[in-house]
């Protein structure tokens, strides 16, 4: 199921995920993705703590969900093994990702890497 909230207000988006959240019982698989994993795991852990036990609950960053995705991408190809070479060749591809997404928010980053 996918839904969008757009918001200016932090609060108002926390709230919508949290009760997404509730809404999902607890063993079903969801991803979570926060301007920074420690932002998911803020979320992870309070939706944790409210419904006592979950599990499934996979936490990103977009940063890192890119460069795994692109990791994925490259996987069995010549290239160099650091999180910057991930990062790099995640953001080499924010062009046709974003498009995908709807992303446009990050049209300025996806241009400087080509």
């Amino acid at each position: 199921m996918l839904r969008v909230v757009q918001s200016t207000s932090a609060a108002a988006r926390l709230t919508a995920a949290v009760n997404f959240l509730h809404s999902r019982p607890p063993f079903s698989e969801v991803v979570v993705i926060g301007a920074s994993r420690g932002a998911a795991d803020d979320l992870a852990r309070e939706v944790a703590k409210a419904l006592g036990a979950t599990f499934g609950i996979l936490r990103f960053s977009l940063t890192e969900l890119a460069a795994r995705a692109a990791a994925q991408f490259y996987d069995g190809r010549r290239t160099a093994g650091t999180e910057a070479s991930s990062e790099a060749m995640a953001s080499s591809n924010l062009p046709s990702w974003t498009f995908f997404c709807a992303l446009r928010y990050l049209d300025e980053v996806g241009g400087t890497f080509e």
